[in-house]
């Protein structure tokens, strides 16, 4: 077979103009390849000289093949999967300063060079004082840097200065290394003109890589050779992404035209931003997970990213430690961080996890760490999971010396550890904590944050003890596969997620016997009287011993839960600082401020008596007057006479929410004449504004009540036809929370699904509702320890035990819950049913506490006090003043409050049965644990339906308005 020498004979000779002090993958694949698309556009003309900055390096390579090689990129692009080789002919030669430190030093003297870039790894821009002005070479790179340019300018004097583009991954790269060449410029005592030059002639710029470069692929090198038809030992394969920022005045763009390429290169006075993105998102991945990825047998990031528990890992990370911790757009982040995902999937990249460890010291105090001081600060805990990443690296340093070089062990298998030689001889003599104090190699004294630093030796001992897949369960908040799910690291049991025979294995489990879909096993021995654990909380009692691998249910476990319970404040909760970009709706602007998902015509009967007349002139209304709303609705119920006192209030003050409620554009209010519920005590409850929207009918009063209601309606119609919806923020949403129908998966897929829905309102300003207070019970403390203030806590508190004392004061039990079909579905006790329905409450702190039938007017997290039953509590939530309502189900139900009501699935197979019930199904969360791709699809179908789109429930025509009975009926 041909060389590629032999093979590519149309070579140009071009003008040297660029030095890139690497020679590696990365140099090749990324500078190199820019280079050659910008001489083949004509926007420049010149080729690169590359330097080895270490001692060995790939110089006799590329000389013996006069510079050039092939990129191959592979992966999708424009949704396309790609494979495309291109010969690059932009390399001109390489030196090796180790063996020819005068060649190096001649490029430096050469008028044609205009730009220097490097990528030396982050542990290569660094001072070492020990280097000598005539070393030849010196050990750092900004060493030889600096002789260089001195010898620039002592043949110069003035002018032909130069561009200098370090790419190495840390923060203000161009700025660092300025710093350390003014330092060897102090330490070698040269003149004070030359360091003029350097401040006016020389710019180093700040930059910004992100391209994954996979390298030689020797698992396909065979097959690729005979694709290209040429021999090439330095075929060099990266994806198709590509993006260089650089911060650099724009006049250095005619010294360095990249920006004019085809690719994309931004020029930017700041790029801090991208710096920081990506940084902490695509690098802090490859370092957090490679190291451990590699202990646990993966060879590539692809196989990686193909482990289940790895891709959860690196998932998660980012969604919990990283991400929420970045001040930038989280939007932005999410969707970059998806990308990433994305970009590691590619199975065409051979990216080999041993090349990524190189220097993996530096990269995880330039890449994670920030990030992890960052987490503990912002949520006053040290992340698990970037603790556990340092115990691997650790691990993974741990290595012996033979013949001068350091190499660790994998299954009885020497791999080599590459980094910097004093960092290798200190770790291999150093215990744990003593690597942590070291402040040479992080910055800090890491054991200053002593649980960051016990977690990490935590990690690094569990590693050794249990092995690197057990140890990395022990360290996940939660794990899920196909088949079971842990939740909280701390839980004592998991859940099924797909029946589950006797004498399987699951999550390193076996199974005594055989376990139901959404149902509880044991992941350990639980003792008689034990606590059982799940969500990282109490879920109640052993009444037996449990062995690991037995079910978890009625037959041995017991509620803890006992009467009220006093409460303590510790301090307000922090309102969260993530930022999203805005977002809109379509609603229905109101006089009062508030905005109406729907403009509906209501008829709203006093009392129960008339229901169906009110029915009739809706139905009639309809046939009509439809086309001129979106809707006319009558909303029966049983109640308005015979009620006393408190109870007989409650029923006023219902209906006066719905005659105020945004989503109509007008009312009937239709009465009898003889109820205690009467036109004149409604009018009560109401201002004279919202008197205008309303028509007011006594029945008794009228010789045919239904025609007179009849032009009340086209009348109402006819005044709101006028209405259009406008583009409104997001933040003026008002967005209620239910569940109904639990099963074990509610708190694993739909109800956190649900949460992150309502941290990402509340964050964009929005208000939302949560209620069902006995489904609180056992939970509650969550809720309390997020309340913004004391008067917040106090009022939750008075919410919490007024609704216990309400079972007491009927002689019912606090804790008769949950439901058969709760049990049935795999739920247990109250605790356990509550730990999952508070999750719909997501992470913000609670802002307010509303009394039964208040009206919402704070954004963020509101608490409301009401009943857990379905219609009742999505009645008083939406009578709160919510124009739209997720209701989350894992048995189904047809049920459609009064405001539209998207239906959300925990399992998939209710939502395949029931598609006419169900809106959207969070059940492949299960399967991939993506919840930032749920959370967005299902804010897409919430503004596609706060502006218009109907639910099923709505196109069912199912529309229900209860009132919560709370005293005596004559």
């Amino acid at each position: 077979m041909l060389s590629i020498t032999e093979y590519y004979k149309e070579k140009i000779i071009r003008p040297e103009k660029i030095l890139c002090i690497g020679e590696g993958n990365f140099i090749r694949a990324f500078v190199c390849f820019l280079l050659d698309l910008m001489n083949e556009k004509q926007v420049y003309d010149g080729s690169a000289v590359l330097c080895q900055p270490i001692e060995e390096g790939k110089c006799a390579q590329i000389n013996s093949q006069n510079g050039l090689y092939t990129v191959i990129e592979r992966g999708m692009e424009n949704g396309m999967s790609i494979e495309r080789a291109r010969i690059i002919s932009s390399v001109s030669r390489c030196i090796n300063p180790y063996k020819d430190f005068e060649a190096f030093l001649q490029i430096g003297r050469s008028p044609n060079l205009e730009v220097i870039i490097s990528n030396t790894t982050e542990a290569g821009i660094a001072f070492k004082d020990t280097d000598k002005f005539n070393d030849c070479p010196h050990v750092s790179y900004p060493g030889k840097l600096t002789r260089l340019l001195f010898e620039r300018f002592s043949l110069f004097g003035e002018g032909h200065g130069l561009l200098i583009l370090p790419v190495e991954l840390i923060d203000q790269n161009g700025k660092r290394l300025k710093e350390c060449v003014n330092d060897y410029i102090k330490l070698w005592k040269l003149p004070d003109r030359f360091k003029k030059w350097i401040e006016s002639e020389c710019f180093f710029a700040d930059t910004l890589v992100d391209r994954i470069v996979s390298g030689y692929p020797s698992d396909d090198e065979e097959r690729l050779r005979q694709k290209l038809g040429y021999f090439d030992s330095l075929l060099d394969t990266a994806e198709p992404f590509f993006f260089w920022a650089i911060e650099a005045p724009k006049k250095w763009t005619s010294v360095f035209p990249a920006d004019k390429s085809g690719l994309s290169v931004v020029f930017s006075d700041d790029i801090s931003s991208y710096k920081k993105r990506k940084v902490r998102i695509l690098n802090c991945a490859h370092t957090l997970s490679v190291l451990a990825a590699f202990l646990a047998g993966h060879d590539t990031v692809y196989e990686m990213m193909c482990d289940k528990l790895f891709e959860n890992f690196i998932r998660q990370t980012l969604s919990e430690e990283i991400i929420p911790f970045i001040e930038l757009p989280l939007d932005e982040m999410n969707a970059y961080a998806q990308s990433v995902l994305e970009r590691f999937r590619n199975s065409y990249l051979e990216h080999r996890l041993l090349d990524i460890s190189l220097n993996s010291v530096s990269k995880y105090k330039a890449r994670c760490l920030p990030s992890a001081v960052d987490c503990i600060k912002g949520q006053n805990s040290a992340p698990d999971n970037l603790a556990f990443a340092l115990g691997a690296l650790i691990k993974f340093y741990q290595g012996e010396w033979i013949e001068g070089k350091y190499y660790g062990k994998r299954n009885g298998q020497r791999y080599e550890i590459r980094d910097d030689r004093a960092v290798l001889k200190f770790i291999s003599k150093s215990k744990p904590l003593e690597i942590l104090k070291n402040t040479r190699l992080w910055g800090i004294d890491l054991t200053f944050f002593s649980d960051f630093s016990e977690k990490v030796v935590k990690a690094y001992e569990d590693i050794n003890n249990y092995g690197i897949y057990d140890a990395l369960r022990l360290c996940l908040t939660h794990e899920i596969s196909e088949e079971s799910v842990i939740i909280n690291k701390s839980d004592s049991v998991a859940v099924a997620a797909l029946p589950l025979s006797r004498g399987k294995t699951a999550l390193g489990t076996k199974l005594l016997e055989d376990i139901p879909a959404g149902h509880k096993f044991a992941v350990r021995d639980i003792q008689k009287e034990e606590e059982v654990i799940k969500y990282g909380k109490r879920i109640g009692i052993a009444t037996q011993n449990i062995k690991s691998g037995e079910q978890v249910h009625l037959h041995n476990l017991k509620t803890a839960l006992s009467g009220t319970s006093e409460y303590s404040y510790s301090q307000p909760f922090a309102h969260r600082q993530e930022k999203y970009e805005e977002r809109f709706f379509m609603g229905y602007e109101r006089h009062d401020g508030r905005i109406g998902t729907r403009n509906e015509i209501w008829i709203v009967p006093t009392v129960g008596c008339i229901n169906n007349t009110a029915q009739i002139i809706a139905k009639k209304a309809a046939e009509l007057f439809g086309g001129y709303c979106d809707g006319i609705f009558a909303f029966s119920h049983p109640y308005g006479c015979s009620q006393l006192g408190e109870d007989g209030e409650n029923t006023a003050k219902f209906l006066s929410a719905l005659c105020r409620h945004p989503n109509a554009g007008g009312v009937v209010l239709l009465g009898l004449g003889c109820e205690n519920n009467n036109i004149r005590v409604m009018k009560k409850y109401l201002t004279r504004t919202e008197k205008s929207r309303i028509r007011f009918i006594t029945a008794q009063d009228e010789y045919d009540e239904i025609s007179t209601a009849l032009e009340m309606v086209g009348e109402l119609c006819r005044n709101t036809s006028g209405e259009i919806r406008t583009r409104v923020p997001l933040s003026k949403l008002v967005l209620g929370m239910k569940c109904g129908g639990s099963d074990a998966f509610s708190g694993i897929t739909a109800n956190p699904l649900c949460g992150m829905v309502s941290d990402y309102i509340c964050l964009s300003g929005g208000s939302v509702i949560l209620s069902e207070v006995p489904e609180m019970f056992g939970a509650e403390t969550d809720l309390l320890q997020r309340c913004e203030s004391k008067e917040v806590f106090d009022k939750a508190v008075l919410m919490i035990n007024s609704f216990k004392e309400y079972f007491s004061k009927h002689g019912e039990p606090i804790y008769e819950n949950p439901s058969p079909g709760n049990k049935q579905g795999g739920i247990t006790t109250l605790e356990e049913k509550s730990l999952g329905c508070i999750q719909k409450g997501g992470r913000s702190p609670v802002t307010d506490v509303l009394e039964l039938y208040g009206e919402c007017k704070k954004s963020g997290l509101s608490l409301l006090w009401g009943p857990g039953n379905d219609i009742v509590s999505s009645s008083n939530i939406a009578a709160a003043g919510a124009t739209l309502l997720l209701f989350t189900t894992g048995r189904g139900t047809p049920f459609g409050s009064f405001v539209p009501t998207i239906k959300i699935s925990s399992n998939s197979s209710v939502a395949n049965r029931k598609r006419s019930w169900i809106d959207f199904d969070a059940a492949g969360i299960l399967k991939n644990n993506d919840f930032t791709f749920y959370r967005d699809e299902l804010i897409k179908l919430i503004i596609e339906t706060a502006s218009g789109e109907k639910t099923k429930s709505e196109q069912n025509g199912y529309r229900e308005a209860a009132i919560f009975k709370s005293g005596i009926t004559l």
